[in-house]
């Protein structure tokens, strides 16, 4: 330390400045590379993520789910049909993108196949059979009729449905019937969630999402 006093005061004030703003310089230089090496690292392990979830989507291991981490610009730019109705469902919505937490999509099929015999004969032509399905995109009755006693049916629904999970800044309490009072009323953030069901069939009838907490 000494020897730094030492070799300072046998400087000019003008070599002083320009060593102490060579320093300064070199500190940002090094902060600068160490915050882009964390956002380097950051952007990295996101794009591992991401490669292993869409891996895991190619795949069909459905007893494994990761979850994606993407931007809401990012969804907007891709053709991937799940992105679109994600988007759709968030325009709809209309949220905010800085509010927007989660935006998840969900899709199941129930299909369940029940066969009646029956103990007369029902069929009297020996070369009978039916096959045919109604129904619509959500909901089908597949049904099939044989001689001289078969009647297999099989109903198939699917549920497709967007959940989107958002913070909102809500007043407490009972908000004032003036707006301009309503600006100095004391809000909290509230996490609320938007689902919507795309199956007209459905109706939804209990939907509980908890965020646990350890503290």
């Amino acid at each position: 330390m000494s020897f730094i006093l030492k070799y300072l005061k046998g400087l000019r004030l003008w070599d002083i400045v320009i060593y102490l703003l060579t320093v300064l310089f070199l500190v940002c230089i090094i902060m600068m590379f160490s915050s882009r090496n964390k956002s380097l690292s950051t952007q990295l392990e996101t794009a591992n993520s991401n490669n292993a979830a869409y891996q895991m989507r190619l795949e069909s291991q459905q007893a494994k789910i990761i979850q994606f981490e993407l931007t809401v610009d990012y969804l907007r730019h891709c053709n991937d049909s799940v992105s679109v109705k994600l988007v759709e469902a968030i325009d709809r919505a209309e949220i905010a993108e800085k509010k927007l937490k989660q935006a998840n999509y969900l899709k199941s099929q129930y299909k369940k196949t029940d066969t009646l015999f029956v103990w007369d004969t029902i069929f009297k032509e020996p070369n009978f059979s039916l096959d045919t399905t109604v129904g619509d995109k959500w909901v089908q009755t597949r049904l099939e009729m044989s001689y001289p006693n078969t009647i297999v049916v099989t109903p198939t629904v699917v549920s497709e449905k967007e959940v989107l999970v958002y913070n909102s800044r809500e007043i407490i309490g009972e908000p004032s019937r003036w707006f301009f009072i309503r600006w100095f009323q004391k809000k909290h953030t509230v996490t609320r969630v938007e689902v919507n069901e795309e199956n007209p069939h459905i109706v939804s009838q209990e939907n509980v999402f908890i965020k646990t907490s350890n503290d």
